[in-house]
């Protein structure tokens, strides 16, 4: 029996692996990293999205983030399969293995090579993504032979969840065709040349959910929320002893937007039925509800009261 080491850590690993069982259940063992410090003054402890589902489907589960770990699993396995694990599997150990190690990466490589490759697409609004089967590299990430793609196209209201979902469907099965046919023997099926140039899908920085007005049209602010959550704005603010500087403001759930008559520059907004509406480079965006930092959530009116005392001035203009 093949002995399976599957590596991975969140929603896409689950729904890569879903596509597997339960074919290979016998076959596999997870291997997820170890739990880390998280929140507010990172004082609890949050595991991998994988380790839940492993115990929900009775799956063996290891962990491996140490070298020892990773020493402690050599000679136990045949095949390692490496899905979104954020580390890169020491090529000591995938020496130990009978068959080269698989990765399942959502692009079509060496397109969007690296850690962000499904919000790099669909922030650079791409037409088509889609998922490779690659070999693992000893010593780089992305850099394995391919032995399957296949292209996807990205829908204009996809958001990060769907496309999640949809391209771990497709991934995991070109993984079950790859595991039904012997594939990751390299002897059976040659390696293919791809056609797509390379890019490198870099880390998501915390900075980037800030909203530039006069560059985001409204269909990049909802593109944008759709794949990296709730966005901030700055307002002008006034401390208690005279000094000038800024607010973050959280906008929740945007929408598209009628542009009033009064809005005649981006980030200039109001009060339209219990909505506040703010002007973008090209059109409008409205939201239910708005978030000073520091403080609650407010409607719209609320936040607009309270304006004077929460950013020690009043202004109709996010910056």
């Amino acid at each position: 029996m093949l002995k399976i080491a599957y590596f991975g850590s969140d929603l896409f690993s689950i729904n890569v692996l879903l596509r597997l069982l339960p074919s290979y259940h016998a076959n596999i063992t997870v291997v997820t990293r170890e739990a880390k410090l998280s929140g507010r003054g990172m004082k609890s402890y949050k595991e991998p999205a994988l380790v839940h589902f492993a115990q929900q489907t009775q799956l063996p589960l290891l962990r491996a983030d140490s070298r020892h770990q990773f020493d402690a699993l050599a000679g136990k396995f045949d095949l390692c399969i490496a899905v979104s694990y954020g580390k890169l599997i020491p090529g000591s150990f995938l020496e130990t293995l009978r068959f080269p190690g698989l990765n399942v990466h959502p692009s079509l490589l060496p397109s969007f090579s690296g850690p962000a490759p499904i919000q790099r697409a669909l922030l650079s609004h791409q037409p088509y993504t889609g998922v490779s089967i690659q070999t693992l590299d000893k010593k780089h990430f992305d850099r394995g032979n391919i032995l399957l793609q296949e292209k996807y196209p990205i829908a204009r209201d996809e958001t990060l969840f769907s496309l999640i979902d949809r391209l771990g469907t497709k991934g995991g099965q070109l993984l079950k065709h790859v595991l039904d046919n012997k594939l990751y023997d390299s002897s059976v099926q040659p390696y293919i040349t791809p056609t797509e140039p390379f890019s490198h899908a870099a880390k998501i920085q915390p900075q980037e959910k800030l909203i530039n007005w006069h560059s985001y049209t409204t269909e990049h602010l909802i593109r944008r929320e759709n794949t990296l959550g709730p966005l901030y704005t700055k307002i002008a603010a006034v401390s208690r002893t005279g000094e000038h500087g800024s607010k973050r403001v959280y906008l929740p759930n945007l929408r598209p937007a009628m542009r009033l008559p009064d809005l005649t520059q981006p980030g200039q907004f109001a009060l339209h039925d219990d909505k506040l509406v703010v002007a973008t480079a090209d059109g409008a965006v409205e939201c239910a509800g708005a978030k000073v930092a520091g403080f609650p959530e407010e409607k719209p009116a609320k936040f607009l009261s309270s304006m004077k005392k929460r950013a020690g001035t009043v202004s109709s203009q996010f910056l």
